[in-house]
């Protein structure tokens, strides 16, 4: 059965996989990255990318990919404070889209997660499960984000054609 859900492939995403406090985090990244998420598992962003609140004192920073080298200029990976964990993971993940109106629908029969605007609101962001693999699902305004370990992209985007939804 196909459901009026369109998926595709995103191009690859500048990540950075973030561990430390709040406080010890936002003292040293720039004023111009996304404040704190107002709670977990919720996004925030600005004009230069997305901060997720994916856990305790555990943060992904995400922006375009022509963005990298500014943002490496910026952070300097080799310098980070000895409170702060900051690795770059951008080839370590594959970024899926699903929109269209059921993509609940299918992102409900993939994944476990609670996703009701009241328990998974329109900035939400979290580590799941989808069809067995660890994935992390992000709602957008018109559907929903995947990003899978890069090693399953072609089983990941197998599971969504199987699930109904149509590929672009």
């Amino acid at each position: 059965m196909k459901y009026d859900v369109n998926a595709g492939r995103l191009e690859l995403s500048t990540v950075i996989d973030l561990k430390g406090s709040e406080k010890d985090l936002f003292d040293w990244l720039s004023g111009e990255w996304p404040p704190a998420p107002e709670r977990p598992n919720t996004a925030s962003a600005s004009d230069h990318g997305e901060l997720y609140a994916i856990g305790p004192d555990h943060w992904l920073l995400r922006t375009g990919i022509d963005k990298e080298d500014k943002l490496m200029k910026q952070i300097n990976l080799t310098a980070v404070p000895g409170n702060i964990s900051a690795v770059l993971i951008s080839d370590a993940l594959a970024f899926f889209s699903l929109g269209g109106t059921e993509a609940d629908e299918v992102i409900s029969s993939l994944c476990p997660l609670d996703i009701h605007p009241d328990k998974f609101p329109k900035n939400g962001v979290s580590y799941t499960e989808v069809f067995g693999l660890k994935a992390l699902l992000i709602r957008r305004m018109h559907g929903f984000e995947l990003a899978v370990d890069c090693s399953f992209a072609d089983m990941m985007e197998d599971v969504l054609r199987r699930a109904g939804a149509n590929f672009e």
